[in-house]
């Protein structure tokens, strides 16, 4: 099952769907890369840990798979020079990116 850390997002009292449940609240995977930007996760970061994934050739591994809250929306909503309308620019950081899709959304909606 899918496991949440960090501080409930986007705050405590007005949380997210994934951070409603208590009981999936985990404590931050410090030290652990995030699967998307590889950068470690600290202990004051937010995001979701998953269970495990499928491999390119379908078989299942039980390794668990972290990600930083900023880096899962930048994986759904794309890079922040699609949302601008500009062309891509891919040597950008992940996260750092990941950071400015989240300022993104929040000066657009």
């Amino acid at each position: 099952m899918t496991r949440w850390w960090g501080k409930p997002w986007p705050s405590a009292e007005l949380r997210a769907p994934v951070c409603e449940d208590e009981l999936l609240h985990d404590v931050a995977p410090a030290g652990k890369p995030c699967m998307w930007c590889d950068e470690l996760i600290s202990s004051l970061d937010q995001g979701q840990t998953f269970p495990g994934y499928i491999t390119a050739d379908g078989s299942p591994r039980a390794t668990p798979m972290h990600a930083h809250r900023e880096c899962l929306l930048r994986n759904v909503m794309g890079c922040s020079a699609s949302l601008r309308g500009e062309a891509h620019d891919h040597n950008v950081p992940y996260r750092e990116d990941a950071r400015r899709v989240e300022q993104w959304l929040q000066e657009h909606g």
